[in-house]
Formats: C-alpha cells, structure tokens, sequence
C-alpha cells in the first residue's frame, strides 16, 4: 500500500521504490539502499530534554511576526545535531552492518560512499514538492565511521526545520506539528565518477495542453541545489 508507505518513509522513498519497481535506477542502488523511517526521528525529538520544540511550535503558530523565529529554530536545529539518546545508538548498530553487506557485495567498489536523503511527509506531493527546502549529506567512505554516520542523520532530521522549509510550509498551509522526517541512504557517487547530474520531469512543466518532457542537466556531479556557480546547466 502506498499511501501506508508513504505515512512511515515520506514520499521521496515512496517515488524510489516506484523506480526500483520499474528498474530505472541502477542496481546498486536499487539493491543497497535501504530506509531509516519516521520513529527514529520521531523518538529523538521525543527525548529532547527540554520543551523547546513543542513550546516554539505554539509560539510560531500564534504569532503574526514571523521574522523573529529563525533563531530559535537555528536554535533547535542544533539541539537536534547536538542531542544523543540511546534508540540513535541501536540504529547506528543495524546501519553498520548493512554497510558491512556493501562490502561483501562489492558496492563499495564502485561507488565513493553513502548518501543520505531526507525524505518528509511534507515533500514530493501533489500541490506541493518542496525541492531543496530539506538537506541531503554525502558520506564519503573513509569517513564512514559510527560517529560521522550519526552526525550526518541528526543533520538530516535537523533539517526538517530549515527556516526556509518552516516559511515554504506556512505559505501552504501546512501545520508545522505534523513534519516527519525519514531518511533513505544510498550508494554515492562523487564527481569523479558522475559525467552529468540534473532533474528530470516528465510532463511539459510549462503547458499542461502540450506533451513534452524537461530534462535539466550540468557536468559533473555538482549538486542541483547547491551549484558553486562555475558551471553552467543545460535545458
């Protein structure tokens, strides 16, 4: 079911597993990747040991002003990165031994490391896609470690509340309190082995009464969202 899916991974894994469904990506990645889902982010907000994040939530929802706030969710971002909690310790323990089958299958070899990608219930919906609001973190291999591993999901789950996401939110409508952040890790596959990178649509993105589709696309494995501005995207 996918809606039920959707409602523990968010909807970036729900649009990976479709791909696997259809063997548009590659088979590493379709056979490595796998899911941190919402309880993990879940249960590390519910061991805040303060109530900042509930009591900043209220406050954001009353208030008129909104401009006054992006210090204190720069402030609960780094509570989140900062905080550790046993249930984060366990699941460190599950991903090094996934990461331990990337060995003995080779996909260590042919990639540079993992990535990790927010996927929300609050991206990648009909009316609403979110693009570049939330953070995805590569990993490269030699710092595959228990500690970098750990510090990369907690940026991931923190960046649920970029103040850019929390204002994109509120100009949709969206309640903030019902934000859920998974993450999906795959292989990575740095600059030195990507010849191009882009987004793809496929539907016309500029006329709805026309078929087409819109391929964007830059060389190299620069990031979309955060080019240096030395290179230049083709449409």
């Amino acid at each position: 079911n996918e809606t039920k899916f959707t409602n523990y991974c968010g909807a970036k894994a729900m649009g990976l597993r479709r791909l696997t469904r259809y063997k548009i990506i590659n088979d590493d990645s379709r056979n490595s990747a796998f899911i941190i889902p919402f309880f993990y982010y879940h249960s590390h907000l519910e061991s805040l040991p303060d109530t900042l994040f509930g009591s900043l939530l209220k406050e954001y929802s009353k208030a008129t002003d909104k401009a006054p706030f992006k210090e204190q969710f720069e402030e609960l971002q780094a509570r989140i990165i900062s905080h550790e909690q046993d249930t984060l310790e366990l699941l460190l323990e599950q991903i090094l031994e996934v990461f331990e089958t990337w060995e003995t299958d080779g996909v260590w070899e042919k990639c540079s490391g993992a990535i990790f990608r927010s996927s929300t219930n609050v991206e990648d919906l009909d009316g609403f896609n979110g693009a570049g609001l939330y953070d995805s973190i590569p990993l490269l291999q030699k710092d595959i470690n228990p500690r970098m591993i750990a510090s990369t999901i907690k940026k991931v789950w923190a960046s649920a509340w970029n103040y850019r996401g929390v204002l994109e939110r509120e100009l949709f409508g969206i309640k903030q309190e019902l934000v859920e952040m998974a993450i999906v890790v795959q292989p990575y596959y740095g600059p030195e082995k990507v010849h191009c990178n882009g987004v793809a649509i496929s539907l016309h993105p500029f006329r709805s009464d026309f078929p087409g589709c819109y391929l964007n696309s830059q060389v190299s494995g620069q990031l979309v969202t955060d080019s240096d501005g030395k290179v230049t995207s083709e449409q």
